[in-house]
This record gives structure tokens, C-alpha cells and sequence, in this order.
């Protein structure tokens, strides 16, 4: 949703780009009709199905839109990251 106060958007991506081991990026996905005037940082959920018994919380990064494009990698040490069904939110005030 783009207004000319805010935008949101929620994706779910059915394939998202995984990693293992160590860390991965960074990836650029082109959002096609997405706003080009918005630059943003945001938080990215990017678990897949598994699950890391004993942690609290979702597997995270930082992903930037810049352009009508989002671009992230995943941090050094990432496991189990990406995969199917990862997810995220994002809401921005234009100013």
C-alpha cells in the first residue's frame, strides 16, 4: 500500500535465498512496481521451517530499500537461513 504519507508491505516469498553456514550476500530483490523514492533500513524475518530448540524469537537481518529494491545479507554464522516461506513487514512515514 503506498500513500503520500506512508507506505507498507507484506511480503511472503514461496523461495527465498539460503544459507547454512556462514553467512551469505548480499542478494538484491527488484520489487517490481514497488515506490523508487523510499530509503529505508528494516528487520527481515528470515527463518525457514526449522526451528532452533532452546532460542526465543525468529532468525533476523537487515535489509535496505533503495530504489524500489531490497537488498540484505545474511550475517556471519547464520544458520538455517532463508528457504521457503520466509517473511517480513514493512512500514515507513514519507516525510
Amino acid at each position: 500500500m503506498e500513500t503520500s504519507h506512508y507506505i507498507f508491505l507484506v511480503a511472503t516469498f514461496f523461495v527465498f535465498p539460503s544459507y547454512n553456514t556462514n553467512g551469505q550476500g548480499p542478494f538484491t530483490l527488484q520489487l517490481s512496481g514497488f515506490a523508487t523514492d523510499v530509503l529505508a533500513e528494516i528487520p527481515i524475518i528470515v527463518q525457514s521451517t526449522a526451528s532452533n530448540h532452546g532460542a526465543k524469537g525468529s532468525m533476523l537481518t537487515t535489509g535496505t530499500f533503495e530504489n524500489g529494491n531490497l537488498t540484505f545479507s545474511y550475517p556471519a554464522g547464520a544458520t538455517d537461513m532463508g528457504g521457503e516461506y520466509a517473511f517480513f513487514n514493512f512500514f515507513a512515514v514519507r516525510g
